[in-house]
């Protein structure tokens, strides 16, 4: 039998910050999560787990919502500064977003001293 492999804590914290971004812009547009579930043609249910992060959400679905939203694709992620480590501006500025994401990018790209 297949071993199901275990999904890891940084994962689950990513999906989270991918879903909560999506509902910010979401929301900030003003689009229920039914209206915007309604035009990518999914159910809300799978919109909330996506937003919620406990749904992994593939790139095609992505794309459709940033269309939908009237967005970049790359709003959904924290702004990270090329490079291995993030300037105190960058962490600022992710912070501005949400506390969790930024302290995921500190853990994931350390943080420059």
């Amino acid at each position: 039998m297949k071993e199901r492999r275990k999904e890891n804590q940084d994962d689950k914290k990513f999906k989270k910050l991918i879903g909560s971004s999506i509902k910010k812009i979401r929301i900030g547009r003003g689009l229920t999560a039914r209206r915007l579930a309604e035009k990518i043609k999914i159910s809300r249910s799978s919109l909330v787990q996506i937003e919620n992060g406990n749904n992994n959400i593939n790139a095609v679905l992505m794309w459709k919502i940033a269309c939908r939203l009237g967005c970049g694709i790359k709003e959904f992620f924290p702004t990270v500064a090329e490079g291995f480590a993030l300037s105190k501006n960058d962490i600022d500025n992710i912070k501005k977003m949400d506390k969790k994401g930024a302290d995921f990018a500190i853990k994931c790209f350390g943080k420059e001293q």
